[in-house]
């Protein structure tokens, strides 16, 4: 990796019309770009190296399950990669609500196992209720601080939603 990553800059910094032109470095918009998909490539891929062990140690799970998982994983993955090109064409709620979808039942799985049974239907009315609030607050609140105060802004106010529900468990 890091010999690629050598090579890279190399090539960047030196030929006539490099791979990536460190011009575009200088648009505000482009390097937040970056910053975006270094996240999504985090979050996508770290579970990756965390959920072997996670599910050996904490589960018990032998390594064939293990080596299933994440190869139907890693061809979802791919599938899903491919698939964007396509997608791309959609409009983006499609696939937000295809998501949100998803989400429903993995977490309504996690809430029945570990939310007490004279509670559960408390914890599931809020959980049923902060989605689509929660959603809905974003939606016309961040344009609203974004063209009022700037972007960053709006991504300060977005993230101290969640910091205070953390900060309230």
């Amino acid at each position: 990796a890091a010999v690629a990553l050598f090579m890279f800059l190399a090539h960047t910094l030196t030929a006539e019309k490099p791979f990536l032109d460190p011009k575009l470095l200088s648009d505000p918009n482009y390097a937040l770009g970056l910053v975006l998909v270094t996240m999504y490539g985090m979050l996508n891929f770290t579970p990756v190296v965390l959920l072997p062990s996670l599910l050996q140690q904490h589960a018990g799970y032998p390594d064939q399950i293990i080596g299933g998982i994440l190869g139907a994983r890693g061809a979802g993955a791919t599938v899903g990669f491919f698939l964007a090109m396509f997608v791309a064409k959609v409009d983006p709620r499609i696939g937000m609500s295809l998501g949100f979808g998803l989400l429903a039942p993995s977490a309504s799985a996690l809430l029945i196992r570990f939310a007490p049974p004279a509670r559960r239907n408390f914890v599931f009315s809020v959980h049923q209720t902060s989605i689509p609030l929660g959603g809905m607050v974003a939606a016309l609140g961040a344009p609203v601080v974004a063209v009022n105060f700037g972007w960053r802004w709006a991504f300060a106010a977005l993230a101290l939603g969640p910091a205070l529900g953390i900060a309230a468990i």
